[in-house]
């Protein structure tokens, strides 16, 4: 963004001739420099007077001289005034601090001038002028620097020295106590004058200003218009200019969806009345900035006067310096945004142009993109260039919609693109038309491109209670008819908000009252309505009104669900939340035998089309090259997907079983190939939500054997599969698929030990030990991380068999282990209770476990020759490591312990360490020789 010098300002409120008279009053000292448009802020003692009436009289005349102004001018010279206010405000003040000083005793030379008070924003970023309590000034001025930087240059000048103690603390007292302070008043007195004579002006000081309209949450954007029109600087919009400010204006007559989707008998209110005015929130992006993870925003505040914001950030000078950048999840209402927008921005005041990413040509420029919406939109070839020259008094707006669209579908090739964009915005505002470009992307996406620096990014919050309710409220008016010739109830927000996960994002409340229009099944539901099977009802019944719209002979939905499931694994195994057409293309023709179906149709449709086409829970984005569309399927929200890969997984066991069960004892074992096939590619705990459906489904009756005796052949050699979702070895494979047959088994009995997992009693502490050793180095990462942290694994002690219990728990903090007979028995240890076991080093050197060698690191002296020594003992009921022993009587002094270490010690000499541990802690009266090499 510009920013002012005092003579720029000057210049751009057409005041040039009083350049000459300030500069003849501050001998061109003044005009010239960086900083409030000043390089000698204090030059202005012998002719403060002349300069603060000169400089109020070019403020004065702004208003005046308004009329006839572009948007973008009008917004440079609201700048420039304040560029100037706060350079006269800071003047005005000097007076109230009776400071002895002159222009002769500062002994100013230009350069001093220039680095005496640094650089300051003299407008705030859009994020910073909503930000700050209880002014908005106080958070982009600091009205403490000026002083101190003045006062540190005063304490070097020859008039310091000769002032006495007195003088100096009176100085710096008026400099620091009282300055910021009158500067701060007298700034904000005058700032908010200017915002009395300039509407504009009032909208970017409204950020603390109008917490009443910021409790009101409206729909359709309905008051933008008016707010815009109150500004407005006038015009006729050209022919072409009309034209196009009609097509968008027509959206807001339309449903929000399709009217394909529509029934017969329900309606989907229009555009204008359903769109539900958004939360959201605001942070300029700095170096350290994470706008794409969640956790990043809790500490903002959360806004919800977006009408107010969007008039503020389209008449302020930020809006042509930067793109700003609109982040949501998918449903969160991104692109109707751009729609009511550009409906919205009134043609006198804006040039709107909508561009939908998807459908323009990737390998098309921002120029060529342009070009393209316009002449879609205007059914007519269009160009951008022309059209701006013809834009007049109006400042050119450009929406570019879903640059999530552009990244997904083709790669990382516009990673670079917010750059051009930013090039773009500098040189139209090198061409004399700047322009204000707003960009929506999905979260998800969005962090694999460069965010400029200093640019706006906006986030769209899921509805609130509040925001559900009133989007109901125009659903049930809207079908009062139907549902009163139907006998059914409108759907309230009490259950809506029951499945808030759902419900607080626009598209899939519209899914909850799609199903509970037919006949009040989410109200009616007998007991708690478990989510597996909300989505289960869910997604059958929209199958099912899809299918009778294609064959009114067909009635098995179960063929759908098994395609949509192939869709979520593809997702799924790919640790993604969308795939690529011809991802699924493939996994469809591995998995399904669907190939591309010529039909006799023009254009043979892709097995990804027929599968996803007519689903609108399944969001398809879209970009162009090269004339050929390029596609990625997602579902509106994660949890379908989640959902139908534990449906399917248990379908397929039950299957399994079903066969096995009709099968002759003496036939071979049961053929696991197509679940070893889609579980043998990523952990299902990389997903916990999969875990929740897969217990949620599981039978109690169920298929525990079957499982157990697939884990227990689950490394031997499957059939190979065309189906490659990722590249995996062999052993990753098998590895892959044990784990997950494990947690299935979890999910089905709830706990499990490893003997009965293992069908023998097992040498725990090296058998489990190998076998989650295998699964940590073949698992990927995301997954190995949710194993370990959704299985919980428990040892138990005193028994006769040495084991360790497994179950699905929440995340906890480790089991301190305190006893070790889980390993060693007590009766192993012998007639004294002890006994030394030494381990190979050898193993430790060659595995090279960064915990195993930071525990070595911790007590290097058990290592002798080779091995490692550690000393068992039976102590107070448990079986533990002579190191521990030694540690409590350390931490513990006059406990036991060391009772027990000088008893152990009378039997049988301890090991040297330990001996000297018990002389340094005083258990022992001498210090202990130095033993013999151990052989």
């Amino acid at each position: 963004m510009k920013h002012f010098t005092y003579r720029d300002a000057l210049a751009v409120l057409g005041e040039d001739p009083l350049v000459g008279r300030i500069d003849k009053v501050l001998s061109g000292t003044m005009l010239g420099g960086a900083v409030f448009g000043i390089d000698a802020v204090l030059s202005w003692f012998d002719a403060k007077a002349d300069f603060i009436k000169l400089s109020k009289d070019a403020i004065g005349k702004l208003t005046a001289r308004s009329s006839g102004m572009s948007r973008a001018t009008r917004t440079e010279r609201l700048q420039a005034a304040h560029t100037i206010l706060l350079l006269v405000s800071f003047f005005e003040m000097i007076d109230e601090l009776d400071i002895p000083l002159s222009t002769k005793d500062l002994e100013l030379t230009k350069e001093l001038q220039r680095g005496f008070l640094g650089q300051q924003r003299v407008l705030p970023s859009p994020a910073d002028m909503f930000l700050r309590i209880p002014r908005p000034a106080d958070g982009w001025i600091n009205f403490h620097s000026m002083p101190s930087l003045l006062m540190d240059y005063l304490e070097g000048l020859h008039i310091w020295d000769t002032w006495n103690d007195t003088q100096r603390s009176r100085v710096m007292d008026r400099i620091l106590g009282h300055l910021p302070r009158l500067w701060k008043a007298r700034y904000l007195d005058q700032v908010h004058r200017l915002a009395v004579d300039s509407a504009e002006f009032g909208l970017w000081l409204s950020g603390q200003e109008h917490e009443a309209t910021r409790q009101t949450v409206g729909n359709g954007l309905a008051e933008l218009t008016d707010r815009i029109e109150r500004i407005s600087v006038g015009g006729t919009p050209s022919a072409q200019r009309h034209e196009l400010a009609g097509r968008y204006r027509a959206a807001l007559n339309k449903p929000t969806l399709a009217p394909g989707l529509d029934t017969a008998e329900l309606t989907i209110p229009p555009l204008a009345v359903s769109y539900v005015n958004p939360r959201f929130q605001i942070a300029p992006h700095r170096h350290d900035s994470r706008p794409t993870e969640v956790d990043w925003w809790q500490e903002l505040p959360v806004r919800e006067d977006i009408e107010e914001f969007l008039a503020g950030y389209l008449t302020s000078p930020w809006a042509t310096a930067l793109p700003m950048l609109v982040l949501g999840d998918p449903g969160a209402g991104k692109s109707m945004l751009t729609k009511v927008l550009a409906a919205r921005l009134p043609a006198t005041d804006f040039l709107t142009i909508r561009v939908e990413l998807r459908d323009c040509p990737s390998e098309a420029d921002i120029v060529g993109q342009l070009n393209h919406a316009l002449s879609s939109a205007l059914l007519e070839t269009s160009n951008w260039r022309a059209l701006c020259r013809d834009a007049g008094q109006a400042l050119p707006v450009i929406l570019l919609d879903g640059f999530d669209e552009l990244l997904q579908a083709t790669g990382t090739s516009h990673t670079g693109y917010l750059g051009k964009v930013v090039e773009f915005q500098e040189a139209s505002a090198e061409l004399g038309a700047p322009v204000a470009v707003i960009i929506t992307s999905r979260m998800s996406v969005a962090n694999r491109a460069k965010i400029p620096d200093e640019a706006t990014v906006l986030r769209l919050l899921p509805f609130d209670e509040e925001q559900a309710a009133r989007w109901l409220r125009t659903w049930n008016q809207t079908n009062g008819d139907y549902f009163s010739a139907a006998g059914v109830r409108p759907l309230n927000i009490e259950t809506a908000w029951r499945h808030q996960e759902l419900a607080q994002q626009p598209l899939l409340l519209l899914m909850l009252a799609l199903y509970d229009a037919s006949a009040n099944e989410l109200q009616c539901g007998e007991g708690e309505l478990r989510q597996s099977d909300l989505y289960e009802r869910l997604l059958t019944q929209f199958i099912r009104r899809e299918v009778v719209k294609e064959d009114t002979d067909r009635e098995d939905i179960e063929a759908d669900l098994e395609q949509l499931a192939v869709v979520a694994f593809a997702m799924f195994n790919r640790g993604a939340q969308w795939i690529t057409e011809d991802e699924l293309d493939r996994d469809l023709n591995a998995l399904l035998g669907m190939e591309k179906d010529s039909g006799g149709t023009r254009t043979p449709l892709s097995p990804s089309e027929r599968v996803l086409g007519r689903f609108f829970f399944v969001h398809r984005t879209q970009a162009t090259r090269d004339d050929a569309a390029l596609r990625t399927y997602e579902f509106l929200h994660a949890t379908f997907g989640e959902y139908l890969v534990a449906r399917h997984t248990w379908l397929i066991v039950e299957e399994i079983q079903r066969v096995q069960s009709s099968r002759s004892r003496r036939s071979n074992g049961p053929d696991d190939s197509e679940l070893c096939t889609l579980l043998s590619a990523a952990s299902l705990c990389s997903r916990r939500k999969v875990v929740d459906f897969l217990r949620e489904l599981a039978r109690p009756d169920g298929n525990t054997e079957l499982l157990l005796g697939l884990f227990r052949t689950a490394l031997d050699e499957h059939p190979p599969s065309s189906y490659r979702p990722v590249r995996r070895t062999p052993v990753a494979r098998a590895a892959i698929y044990q784990s997950n047959l494990m947690v299935l088994l979890l999910c089905q009995t709830k706990s499990i030990t490893v003997s009965d997992l293992l069908g023998y009693p097992p040498e725990v502490g090296n058998t489990w030990a190998h076998m989650a050793a295998l699964w940590q180095s073949q698992v990927p990462g995301d997954g190995w991380g949710g194993l370990v942290h959704t299985v919980d694994v428990h040892r138990i002690p005193h028994t006769d068999q040495m084991d360790l219990r497994l179950s699905i728990g929440a995340t906890r903090s480790p089991e301190p282990i305190d006893d070790l007979s889980s390993y060693w028995r007590r009766e192993e240890l012998g007639r004294t209770g002890a006994s030394g076991t030494y381990f190979r080093q050898a193993d430790f050197q060659f595995l090279r476990h960064p915990i195993v060698d930071a525990l070595r690191h911790s007590i290097p002296m058990i290592e002798h020759e080779g091995r490692t020594l550690e000393l068992l003992v039976h102590f107070d009921g448990r079986v533990m490591s002579g190191t521990r022993l030694l540690m409590e009587a350390l931490t513990q002094p006059g406990t036991a312990a060391g009772e027990r270490l000088l008893e152990l010690n009378e039997i049988e000499p301890l090991p040297h360490w330990m001996r000297m541990g018990m002389f340094r802690l005083g258990l022992l009266p001498e210090e202990p020789a130095e033993p013999p090499s151990m052989g």
